[in-house]
């Protein structure tokens, strides 16, 4: 699972830097970045539904080989110098649309290989290994690309592709291994309508909920999406740079990643909260910095406080939801904080190309901290009242 997620977090930063390279503007940079995760919002439900119906690990081997298709075309036609932004667009989405496919069968094949009781540990497990790997990935592009060009990452990034489905043949041969039967029918519409319901009427799920998709959508895609120009323009940057950002941004992440599993116990509002205020502090600072050490330390500090809210605010949305419930509220913490965050990148282009960079950055962090500090009054009013409420 850590191959795969350097294989993606390796083309997120790749493929947006090359659109630069060929010329892109602000606002085309915002869609080729959109177009890596927007298909979340469209393709994960129906993710689900193949995880349910179809053998899971087989799925994920073709997902394994379309990637390498994908990439292994990129790479092909950037050695022909035939590359446009427009057939990068397309690999984008093309790779935008496996992923989407991919991550909730991934998710679900987990419980697979280990016992019930380490289901959680598991989904633990996974999350510290996509983290790492976003510390990973950009580091891998950074180097390849500064070192050996945009070609070869792109090949890099086809052969781990490669290795990862026959990392998943191998687990399928192993004689300990064993799957309970999938389920035949599965009302995809129905289980996301019930668990819309049931979020929205809870108030630390539709908070959770709120903040993840206002920190996905002007915290991590806004400084996703600008870091090229910000790394280039603000910093004065080459490849190598542009990807050390990037990496000591996942870097925080891993960081906060293990901090929050040892410390972070009991209610997770003030965590939330405090995450989302500290993801809008330090993207307003970075605008204003032109010090390359110091905008490497607020990269880190960035992951941190991202890591904070995202982790926090999924662990007080699995608490909360019902035993009959969780799985559907879970889908809809995936779609939110995945499949909404594209129109943040299209957002942060647009802001961007009329306000520039810094001010784009200013502009996400300033709406960012209206949100967590309504929210935050929020949490606190419906508290009291479910104290009030309480039988003495």
């Amino acid at each position: 699972m850590l191959g795969r997620g350097a294989v993606v977090w390796l083309l997120f930063v790749a493929i947006p830097w090359y659109a630069l390279q060929l010329g892109a503007g602000p606002v085309e940079l915002g869609i080729v970045t959109a177009l890596q995760t927007l298909p979340t919002l469209f393709v994960a439900p129906l993710g689900g539904v193949v995880a349910d119906r179809l053998h899971r690990p087989r799925v994920l081997v073709v997902c394994q080989i379309l990637s390498a298709v994908v990439a292994g075309g990129l790479c092909l036609v950037t050695l022909a110098d035939g590359m446009t932004i427009p057939l990068l667009m397309l690999g984008a989405l093309s790779l935008g649309i496996i992923t989407a496919l991919e991550l909730p069968v991934r998710q679900t094949y987990l419980t697979e290989l280990v016992p019930s009781d380490l289901a959680t540990n598991a989904v633990a497990l996974h999350s510290t290994a996509w983290n790492t790997a976003r510390f990973i990935g950009p580091a891998l592009a950074g180097l390849l690309i500064a070192s050996v060009g945009i070609a070869a990452t792109f090949a890099f990034a086809a052969v781990t592709a490669v290795i990862v489905g026959w990392t998943i043949l191998v687990i399928e041969r192993r004689p300990w291994h064993r799957r309970p039967r999938p389920a035949t029918t599965v009302r995809v519409l129905t289980a996301l309508r019930e668990g819309a319901a049931y979020a929205f009427r809870d108030p630390l799920i539709r908070w959770a909920l709120v903040f993840v998709t206002a920190g996905g959508i002007l915290g991590i895609q806004t400084f996703q999406t600008l870091a090229p120009l910000y790394a280039t323009e603000a910093l004065g940057l080459e490849a190598d740079g542009y990807g050390a950002l990037i990496s000591l941004w996942g870097l925080g992440a891993v960081i906060a990643a293990y901090f929050i599993a040892w410390f972070a116990h009991g209610d997770r509002r003030p965590w939330l909260v405090a995450g989302g205020l500290g993801m809008a502090a330090v993207l307003g600072a970075m605008a204003l910095v032109h010090v390359v050490a110091l905008a490497f330390a607020l990269a880190i500090v960035l992951g941190i406080a991202q890591i904070a809210l995202v982790q926090n605010a999924l662990i007080a949305v699995q608490q909360a939801a019902p035993d009959a419930m969780r799985g559907r509220v879970m889908g809809l913490y995936t779609t939110v904080f995945q499949g909404f965050s594209p129109f943040g990148a299209i957002l942060a282009g647009v802001v961007a190309s009329i306000a520039g960079v810094p001010g784009a950055m200013l502009f996400a962090s300033a709406v960012l901290a209206c949100v967590m500090a309504a929210g935050a009054v929020a949490l606190r009013r419906s508290r009291a009242a479910d104290r009030r409420a309480a039988p003495a």
